[in-house]
């Protein structure tokens, strides 16, 4: 197998990364366009990426670090959901009253708003 050989090997690696060169802008660039509109377009370009990383070392470091910001994410986001559990856990059961009612619950909920003026003006007017 000489030259002949090595020349259609060379062929054939570059045609498969210029194919996924190309399926993967392709993904990329829909990705882009569903941005704005409701969907995964963040996922989507994401995807895009995991092609171009089966070929291109720069995409797998892109990749890389893309899911290393996502587990930072989601860190920070589960620790947000702690904190929210724990202040529902505080409002529901904390500090509870003989009758049921919690000071903790009362202090975060504002008072409703009181009508300003005097119903008895309202009643004369439908007179």
């Amino acid at each position: 197998m000489g030259w002949v050989g090595q020349f259609c090997r060379m062929v054939l690696r570059t045609a498969r990364r210029l194919g996924v060169l190309l399926v993967g802008a392709a993904i990329v660039v829909l990705g882009i366009i569903l941005i704005p509109l409701p969907g995964p377009g963040g996922a989507i370009i994401v995807a895009g990426v995991a092609v171009w990383a089966t070929e291109f070392a720069w995409a797998e470091w892109l990749l890389e670090r893309v899911k290393r910001h996502a587990a930072k994410a989601t860190g920070v986001a589960l620790q947000r959901v702690t904190a929210l559990q724990r202040y529902e856990f505080l409002r529901r059961f904390a500090d509870r009253d003989h009758d049921g009612t919690s000071d903790v619950v009362d202090l975060l909920q504002p008072e409703p708003l009181e009508r300003v003026g005097d119903d008895d003006e309202d009643e004369e007017v439908a007179s």
